[in-house]
């Protein structure tokens, strides 16, 4: 009885670890052919068509951020939209570029002193920013004590108190994190403080 046990709870192991490798496999083989797929209708100049290509997908990697923030790019949707999607690697390559990009790459890597140093240059801080810019200047005036600029926006600020009141709400980690992906998951601030936290729990 002890064999039969032991051997009923080896197998079920093993089928488990089998179904993760397979349902990895099927998850990369999905965002190597979303990639292919946005190449494709990039080279036709068709940048719309391109960025629904896996756009309800959580699945990522480098090569596909990359091509949707080429294609946002293009699009002149950048700032009001790259953290819509699930992002993978870093900002620095970004860096290099100026304008969007560049505060895009510094966004990515999270380095909201930089940002908000080079956002002048490229913008007037006002309501008419890009979405994500706007909800980055209310982040960075909540963790700076002296903030150099100060961005006020009612109903952003609103929104920010908000989801800040969730991590009372919902102490256990998991709870604050899937409540968090639930309402704030195209916001810059997702990304911010738990979007690579939540990708490792949904991928164990």
């Amino acid at each position: 009885m002890k064999y039969n046990i032991r051997r009923i709870w080896l197998i079920l192991s093993l089928v488990t670890i089998l179904m993760l490798v397979i349902g990895m496999v099927a998850g990369f083989s999905d965002v190597k052919q979303y990639a292919k797929q946005m190449e494709t209708l990039m080279n036709k100049g068709d940048y719309d068509a391109a960025l629904q290509i896996g756009c309800k997908s959580d699945k990522t990697d480098s090569l596909l951020t990359a091509l949707r923030v080429e294609a946002l790019y293009q699009q002149h949707r950048l700032g009001d939209e790259l953290f819509t999607y699930p992002i993978s690697g870093s900002g620095r390559d970004m860096k290099h570029c100026g304008g969007d990009k560049m505060l895009c790459g510094y966004l990515i890597d999270c380095q909201l002193d930089q940002f908000v140093k080079l956002l002048p240059t490229y913008y007037p801080i006002n309501s008419s920013l890009p979405k994500h810019y706007q909800e980055a200047l209310v982040l960075y005036k909540h963790l700076r004590a002296q903030p150099i600029i100060v961005f006020n926006n009612l109903a952003m600020e609103a929104d920010f108190d908000e989801m800040k009141s969730l991590q009372q709400r919902y102490p256990k980690q998991r709870e604050w994190l899937i409540n968090m992906q639930t309402n704030y998951k195209d916001t810059y601030w997702y990304y911010y403080f738990c979007g690579k936290a939540i990708n490792k729990l949904q991928n164990r």
